[in-house]
């Protein structure tokens, strides 16, 4: 659908793969008793992710719903409507984005409302790999 976006998009698919993958296995390592236990990585990102709910919640289903926002938007149907009151006017000024001129439609909005969540799970992805990553390292070092 993005042809220059694809290795972005893989790329997101294997950082969230990597990430978890890495926290499950430095959970095990520790004797933790879920991956959901951030109070080691003393990260305050990490620790408000996994410690306030609705947060977490936010940040998880807002990805989901931003990928299948972005995919709605490749259809010209609905980059348009269901056309909502807000005029994207603003918007198009402020990103430079064209595809904000006249009026916003739902898919459009969703995508607005679950970027930052979207955004915040990348980041907690990447921390949270790099975190589990020194952990296992400094396991495999104690070994030797």
């Amino acid at each position: 659908l993005y042809p220059s976006l694809w290795i972005g998009f893989v790329g997101l698919c294997i950082l969230d793969l990597a990430s978890h993958w890495f926290q499950m296995y430095s959970t095990l390592l520790e004797h933790r008793k879920s991956h959901k236990d951030a109070s080691k990585s003393g990260l305050f990102i990490v620790n408000f992710y996994y410690t306030h709910y609705w947060f977490f919640g936010y940040c998880c289903v807002g990805a989901e719903l931003m990928y299948l926002a972005l995919y709605l938007l490749h259809v010209p149907r609905y980059q348009h409507h269901p056309a909502l009151p807000i005029d994207g006017n603003f918007l198009a000024s402020i990103t430079g984005a064209s595809g904000f001129r006249g009026p916003l439609s739902l898919t459009s909005l969703v995508a607005l409302l679950c970027f930052p969540g979207w955004a915040i799970k990348q980041i907690v992805n990447v921390v949270q790999l790099c975190s589990a990553a020194r952990i296992i390292v400094e396991h495999e070092t104690k070994k030797q």
